[in-house]
């Protein structure tokens, strides 16, 4: 189950375990766990709709290696700790080419092999607030959000 803050729509939150007067919170998808007096959170935080989990915001984001930050959108949410981003295709496309990847157009997707694993990750477009974009390397690559 999600929750979003009253005031900051756009992050994620999910609850791990309640424990007495304590609330046990991640960000959704993965991260640290983080203790918060369950008084405090329930009056700060509220059940995530399914019009909640529709919004994309804008933001940057980055790998390390690329040395290059990518214009994307996110729903604030995160895998391991890491941001999950929504990419338009032609950014999907920039990506592709620094990562090695290519354009299925059959599969309307972005295509990854790893020839050390021999793994193939596949990311297919989405819809996602009425927007159609790629979520590339979101769940399974360290994806840094910009501040």
């Amino acid at each position: 189950m999600f929750f979003i803050h009253n005031d900051i729509p756009e992050f994620f939150l999910e609850v791990v375990k309640r424990e007495g007067d304590e609330v046990f919170v991640s960000p959704a998808g993965g991260g640290r766990v983080y203790r918060l007096l369950a008084s405090h959170f329930d009056a700060t935080h509220r059940e995530a709709e399914k019009t909640d989990l529709d919004i994309l915001r804008r933001a940057n984001f980055t790998i390390e290696y690329l040395g290059h930050a990518f214009p994307g959108m996110t729903q604030g949410k995160y895998w391991n700790g890491w941001a999950k981003p929504y990419f338009s295709f032609d950014v999907a496309q920039r990506v592709a080419a620094l990562m090695g990847g290519r354009y299925d157009e059959e599969a309307d997707a972005f295509v990854f092999y790893d020839e050390v694993s021999d793994h193939t990750e596949t990311f297919a477009a989405q819809s996602v607030g009425g927007e159609k974009v790629y979520p590339v390397g979101a769940g399974s690559w360290c994806w840094d959000e910009e501040p």
